[in-house]
């Protein structure tokens, strides 16, 4: 699949637009929401996305790198969901943590959210729960066949 990837590092008012795509993709665009915090986030994360035709993101990534792990905060998919664009995110996200020699890439994933099931298909196992969030990880050595 070719997507056309870009890093992004957001200024102030883009982050506000991606937080304002993010909280209306989730199905909420309920515009009284703080939206602060998701726009902090948004700025001190690392964001891939990928643009459409149009020049604007088509799906966002936002993780960080850590000692040992790559930490998702969210997949976000705004236009032509079941694409595969989100799978192909989260593959080039794999081979990061390779590249980057990490052992895991963790998540959280709310209960009852339909993408517990994506992670599931793309080998991300369930590691627990905490209150309505499953955490999920993908132990990315045992797919590289290394220990």
């Amino acid at each position: 699949m070719n997507i056309n990837l870009v890093s992004i590092t957001p200024n102030s008012e883009q982050a506000a637009e991606l937080a304002h795509q993010i909280l209306i993709n989730l199905g909420n665009d309920n515009t009284t929401i703080d939206t602060g915090p998701l726009i902090e986030s948004i700025l001190q994360s690392q964001n891939w996305a990928t643009i459409g035709n149009s020049g604007s993101a088509t799906t966002l990534v936002r993780f960080s790198v850590k000692k040992e792990e790559i930490y998702l905060f969210d997949v976000h998919v705004f236009e032509k969901k079941n694409a595969g664009t989100g799978a192909a995110l989260i593959g080039l996200i794999k081979q990061l943590a390779k590249l980057l020699g990490k052992r895991y890439i963790r998540l959280r994933c709310k209960v009852d959210s339909r993408a517990c099931a994506f992670y599931r298909r793309l080998g991300f196992e369930e590691q627990g729960r905490e209150a309505d969030l499953l955490r999920f990880q993908f132990e990315v050595c045992r797919e590289n066949g290394s220990e």
